[in-house]
């Protein structure tokens, strides 16, 4: 490590410090607080999923024909402009977005436990967040 970078890392130790406290309360209180069993993070989610289906009027049960007749590509006529059906445009969307949740998955639990020892102390995370720790941090926590 050069003078500088050594200088950038002593500057930023305090700055670690002072946001450790905070993290540590969010993981503790947020995320791994437990209500019946269940995770708080858990029963929020479930209590957005209820708030949107009774104020949107149960949009997601009213219209899943609807969407699953758009995606047959029931509403598309062969003169429509364009090369994408409606179905290779779901699949591709689907796709995408599981893929982006899988990398910012995998990224979240890379960063927590580089930067804690999070999975030794309180250990609820998956067999992809065993598999990211041994393979990527294997000689940090020893």
């Amino acid at each position: 490590m050069t003078h500088s970078e050594t200088g950038i890392i002593s500057w930023l130790k305090p700055i670690e410090a002072g946001f450790q406290s905070a993290v540590d309360w969010v993981f503790q209180n947020i995320f791994f607080y437990e209500i019946c069993g269940f995770p708080i993070i858990v029963l929020w989610l479930i209590t957005a999923a209820v708030f949107f289906t009774f104020r949107l009027g149960f949009i997601n049960i009213r219209l899943f024909k609807h969407g699953i007749k758009v995606i047959a590509g029931k509403y598309s006529s062969p003169d429509d402009p364009g090369e994408v059906t409606h179905f290779q445009a779901f699949t591709a969307a689907v796709s995408a977005t599981v893929g982006l949740g899988n990398i910012a998955g995998v990224a979240v639990v890379s960063i927590v436990v580089l930067f804690t020892d999070f999975p030794r102390r309180n250990d609820k995370t998956g067999g992809g967040a065993e598999f990211h720790r041994y393979a990527c941090f294997r000689d940090v926590h020893s």
